[in-house]
């Protein structure tokens, strides 16, 4: 379970988003079996089932209890059992998301891959002059994005380019929580928009689809750009800078957004809040953000 649970994570699969629906089914699957023998087992995944599993989880994550089993296991010479961390925490966010079994995956029609393309692109180019314009002295500002400083929400973006890059070379990254950006967080940045571009055209990912569910590489652009026009919004926000990015493709980005993330659910420490009501005369990047609860 718990390499399932970092697979996914290292995928970047968002906890609360409809791809990690799935995934619960699967660790659900493979906990049920280690129930047999408690009281009042749970026979298949349901609601009951799963709410069990994240009862254990969030007890085993208990510092004390956790502290317990280490104790334990250093006294009768056992193996100390696996910690699960990042894994564990996703999995708990994600039965909290998924709390029955749902329908499956249903993914949203693959995009045409060289219109995808041009929107990532003119997306991406907004955004990075954006970044390029972020000086030193605003890196620690507070952002849009609760608990992110500039820096952390461009190490981010950042991040998420070089994440799709690592899955069209077939070795998705696991390294979310590093540091991304080093001294120059403009030309790491810029290096990693370069890269997935590469990617895009080089790789033949438009054309390929990827995992157990075939999803659609051109699917991997038209997401990246929706994250990275999202984020774009933070960003301009947070530096008071003017919000409608990419006017020619928004729209676009916001009908993306809609049919990737339409049946997610909204939950507390989600991805994002309920959508909001976008201001009158919005453009499409405003309506976008006020869609993903900006």
């Amino acid at each position: 379970m718990r390499e399932r649970g970092e697979a996914a994570l290292a995928a970047g699969v968002a906890a609360d988003s409809p791809a990690a629906g799935p995934v619960v089914a699967e660790l659900v699957a493979a906990w049920l079996p280690t129930q047999a023998g408690t009281a009042d087992p749970p026979e298949r995944d349901d609601a009951r089932a799963r709410r069990r599993l994240l009862e254990q989880l969030e007890a085993a994550a208990e510092p004390h209890i956790e502290r317990y089993w280490q104790l334990m296991c250093a006294a009768t010479g056992r193996p100390q059992p696996p910690r699960w961390d990042a894994a564990g925490a996703w999995t708990a966010a994600a039965l909290r998301a998924h709390p029955e079994p749902g329908p499956g995956v249903v993914l949203p029609p693959a995009p045409d891959a060289q219109r995808a393309l041009y929107v990532y692109e003119r997306v991406a180019a907004h955004v990075t002059a954006l970044v390029d314009a972020v000086p030193e002295e605003a890196l620690e500002r507070p952002t849009p994005c609760d608990g992110w400083t500039v820096r952390q929400l461009i190490d981010h973006m950042t991040w998420e380019n070089l994440m799709i890059t690592s899955i069209a070379r077939d070795a998705p990254r696991a390294d979310q929580d590093a540091d991304h950006l080093g001294a120059d967080h403009a030309a790491a940045f810029r290096e990693s928009v370069a890269g997935l571009l590469a990617a895009f055209t080089g790789s033949g990912m438009l054309t390929r689809t990827y995992g157990p569910y075939e999803a659609p590489g051109a699917l991997f652009a038209q997401q990246a750009a929706v994250e990275l026009l999202a984020h774009g919004w933070d960003l301009a926000r947070a530096l008071g800078a003017p919000t409608g990015l990419a006017p020619e493709v928004a729209d676009e980005v916001l009908a993306a957004a809609r049919g990737i993330y339409g049946a997610a659910p909204r939950t507390e420490g989600g991805s994002f809040a309920p959508e909001r009501p976008a201001p009158e005369g919005a453009g499409g990047a405003d309506r976008l953000a006020a869609y993903l609860g900006r």
